[in-house]
């Protein structure tokens, strides 16, 4: 416990901010023209040239048009649409794969390559963290 509290005592004058939070700051920041926020996705559909995204409509947002595409990296959280239906398409019981809490908590965070190599050994691995 001192090892972290060593490594993050730069940091503590920073106020924690919250996943939602930051991840609307940073959606600021991107291209609309690459990417589509604030849109639920449903379901998708597999086809010989790459994957066609479903979407629903929310009371905030109307229904985003089906989207094409190569490749989909669902990042759509915890209850994530996407990984029932990947699950069910692959005939495995969706129950069974649900995200349960597992008595462990994951502090993540950034330190300078720096402060890590003093806390951890300049020969230590970041593939460690």
């Amino acid at each position: 416990m001192a090892l972290t509290t060593q490594v993050l005592s730069p940091f503590t004058h920073l106020p924690p901010t919250h996943s939602a939070d930051f991840l609307s700051h940073l959606i600021l920041q991107y291209p609309s023209a690459f990417a589509h926020f604030h849109h639920r996705a449903t379901s998708y559909s597999l086809h010989p040239t790459g994957v066609t995204v479903h979407f629903a409509e929310s009371s905030r947002h109307p229904a985003q048009p089906d989207v094409e595409a190569d490749v989909v990296l669902a990042s759509d959280g915890v209850k994530s649409l996407l990984r029932k239906e990947m699950y069910k398409k692959a005939g495995i019981e969706g129950a069974k794969q649900e995200a349960k809490y597992s008595e462990w908590i994951a502090w993540r965070g950034l330190v300078p390559v720096e402060t890590f190599k003093k806390a951890m050994g300049e020969e230590s691995s970041n593939k460690l963290m």
